[in-house]
C-alpha cells in the first residue's frame, strides 16, 4: 500500500509548479506552459491522496539543481557551470526567496 507520495515537484530541467509568490518559476521554468500544475491541481492531488490515507510530501530540489530557477531569478543562483548552478547562499536575497517559498507556497 502507497502512504507517502514523495513528490519530486521540480528539477534542474524544469519547474512546472506555478506557485502563488513565484508564477514566474513556472511561466519560464517549465518545459512547455501546458505542463504546470497550478495551485488548484496541487490541491486536487493533495486533497485525492488525503481521501485515499496517502501524505504527499513535495520536494523542491534546492540548493543544486536550479537551472531552471536560474530562468525567472538568475540574482539567486551561483552561475556555477551547467547542469549544477545551485543556489547562491552567500547572499541574503537566496534566503529570503527560499523563505518566502517555503511559507507561502508549500
Amino acid at each position: 500500500k502507497l502512504i507517502i507520495l514523495h513528490w519530486h515537484i521540480s528539477d534542474s530541467q524544469s519547474f512546472p509548479w506555478e506557485t502563488n509568490s513565484y508564477p514566474e518559476l513556472a511561466h519560464k521554468g517549465a518545459y512547455h506552459p501546458k505542463q504546470i500544475y497550478t495551485m488548484q491541481d496541487v490541491r486536487t492531488i493533495v486533497h485525492e491522496a488525503y481521501l485515499r490515507g496517502i501524505r504527499v510530501v513535495p520536494e523542491v530540489d534546492m540548493p543544486g539543481h536550479t537551472a531552471a530557477i536560474a530562468k525567472s531569478h538568475p540574482e539567486v543562483t551561483s552561475h556555477c557551470p551547467f547542469p549544477s548552478e545551485p543556489l547562491d547562499a552567500t547572499r541574503p536575497k537566496t534566503y529570503r526567496f527560499v523563505q518566502t517559498l517555503y511559507e507561502n507556497d508549500l
